[in-house]
């Protein structure tokens, strides 16, 4: 009888040690949740940052490319000028 109940008492102590290690275990998930869904937002906004940034980069190459052509019809009028000039 003596035997059975130190077992009893022994593994009502393991039950509180489990429970306890279970609610830390909780504890720390809940913070890996808390920390997984900050670290999403910032993914979120770093993705629309460069989201913004090719759009910048793009609008900027649209700007040049037109720049470009304008130099280009700008030499070929002058390069016809010169032509017609030493004729």
């Amino acid at each position: 009888m003596y035997g059975e109940l130190m077992q009893i008492e022994t593994l009502v102590e393991r039950v509180a040690e489990l429970k306890e290690a279970n609610r830390r275990l909780q504890t720390l998930n809940a913070e890996l949740v808390s920390d997984l869904k900050e670290a999403q937002k910032g993914y979120r906004v770093a993705d629309m940052g460069w989201g913004a940034e090719c759009s910048r980069l793009h609008h900027e190459n649209e700007r040049l490319r037109k720049e470009n052509e304008a130099y280009k019809d700008m030499f070929t009028r002058m390069r016809n000028l010169v032509e017609e000039v030493g004729v």
